[in-house]
């Protein structure tokens, strides 16, 4: 008994200890190794063709951080990730199609011990992913949830666990080997706890079209999954200060951004229709025009995101509106952000096949977001009835009876929270959202929004996140200190 107490916890705790350290050191022995291959192997050429792709075709702004995503994720993603396949098209030689890692196996594993074989397998199966922090244990671990994935899993983080806390979201892959997990790349910059509904929506988007994920089916959106991170990251939108809006919060300017073909309207249509989301094939082809041969000449559709920033409760926002005639493309926005947008994407999906052509844009007027104008520090006191003494609310919550019937009220406004639709909760009470999949997700997101904005429990009308839980059957959750 004494042994099992003291000895065998400290045994596995120093085994777990040098499987960290070993997957570290095999980590950093095999970015040397591979770097050299790539030198060797693919030329110069190669880092700087998938450091293009890796941004998008769309150059980062050159500061430090951008150098931090250098090696804490490209250089993970470009070794085992990055596939040369568009590459071959730039040279003479051709290059096998699959990882730079899994080439060098393929090609030197007598070079290799039989774990580093394994390392690189391991890293190779396991696509990028987005997790959100569910508990921290600090200078030790993580607890992380697999949004896309959905699975729970416990990285060996020193450092990371000193700087991240339960709510935020991070970019990143899990490598996992014998009962040891540790971030084999991970984005720089964490992102906000509300980025999480949007990601479940993106989720549900690509389960519409593939079924539920596994790590094979998350490699195909890789780019999609990329291109959410660089964009929530701000280096590509960059925020100017709106004077008029539109649901996402943009200055207004109504932009017609014209395109030249070097394709035929059908393969224009094929390459773009994904951007209306879900809206099958037959539905956007029943305005289209034909040429007397039966080619395609004409049609129009919208560009769609899924969900709304503003308005919570909506499906999707309408991004934009292309038209395709013969040999002509336009497309109509209504911000800066979304004309810098669909240009990436139209580049994407089109490169050389669309020839930039003319942009017109045309700014719009001042005016809020809702049409109205709204007073930032509205003084209390201007509230009450002329004569009113100034109240002195520290005094007045001081009194027993006044805490009491805020409790009062409090309870009562939570319990019957439990059966009034929420617009985080896509306008679903939630007691019915905690029946469902994404509904408990969002659930477990507003309720973690709750725990941290009141950390002390100072404020009287905060929720009892606790007793919630319980009356929605949640699991009760919390970070390790």
């Amino acid at each position: 008994k004494k042994y099992k107490k003291c000895c065998l916890l400290t045994a596995s705790s120093v085994s777990h200890d040098f499987m960290r350290r070993k997957l570290r050191k095999t980590e950093a022995d095999l970015a040397k190794i591979l770097q050299n291959y790539v030198d060797e192997r693919y030329g110069l050429d190669a880092m700087a063709y998938a450091w293009d792709e890796f941004w998008l075709g769309d150059p980062p702004p050159k500061d430090e951080d951008v150098n931090i995503d250098l090696g804490t994720i490209f250089a993970p993603w470009f070794l085992y990730r990055w596939v040369p396949d568009s590459f071959n098209e730039m040279g003479s030689e051709n290059f096998p199609e699959i990882t730079i890692a899994e080439a060098y196996v393929k090609e030197n594993q007598h070079q290799l011990d039989s774990f580093q074989c394994q390392f690189i397998h391991a890293s190779c199966s396991q696509p990028f992913s987005f997790f959100a922090v569910m508990e921290v244990e600090a200078k030790k671990s993580i607890l992380l949830s697999d949004i896309f994935l959905s699975r729970e899993i416990r990285v060996d983080e020193e450092l990371l666990s000193t700087i991240v806390t339960p709510g935020m979201i991070i970019f990143a892959r899990v490598v996992t080997m014998g009962d040891t997990s540790i971030l084999t790349g991970c984005a720089p910059i964490a992102m906000p706890v509300n980025c999480h509904n949007m990601l479940i929506d993106l989720r549900d988007s690509f389960e519409s079209e593939s079924g539920r994920l596994n790590p094979a089916l998350l490699w195909a959106y890789d780019l999609d999954l990329r291109d959410f991170y660089l964009d929530e990251r701000g280096f590509r939108n960059p925020q100017m200060p709106p004077v008029m809006y539109n649901t996402d919060n943009e200055a207004m300017e109504v932009s017609e951004i014209r395109y030249r073909l070097n394709c035929s309207a059908e393969d224009a249509f094929t390459a773009l229709k994904s951007l209306s989301l879900n809206v099958k094939d037959d539905e956007l082809l029943a305005q289209a025009m034909y040429n007397k041969n039966g080619d395609l000449a004409n049609i129009e559709f919208p560009w769609l995101k899924k969900g709304n920033k503003l308005n919570s409760g909506w499906d999707n926002t309408v991004m934009g509106h292309i038209e395709i005639v013969r040999n002509e493309l336009k497309i109509n926005v209504n911000s800066h952000e979304r004309a810098e947008a669909i240009q990436r994407k139209i580049t994407r999906r089109l490169g050389k096949r669309a020839v930039l052509g003319n942009i017109d844009r045309q700014s719009a007027d001042p005016i809020s977001v809702d049409g109205g104008q709204f007073q930032k520090n509205m003084d209390f006191h201007s509230a009450l009835p002329a004569g009113t003494p100034p109240i002195d609310l520290d005094d007045l919550m001081s009194h027993p009876e006044v805490n009491a019937q805020i409790k009062e009220m409090a309870n009562a406004h939570w319990r019957d929270w439990l059966d009034i639709p929420i617009p985080a909760l896509k306008n679903i009470a939630p007691r019915e959202a905690a029946k469902t999949r994404a509904g408990r997700e969002r659930l477990e997101l507003l309720l973690l929004d709750f725990e941290n904005k009141d950390p002390q429990g100072v404020n009287l009308f905060a929720p009892d996140v606790a007793s919630l839980r319980k009356a929605l059957g949640l699991q009760s959750q919390g970070a390790i200190e």
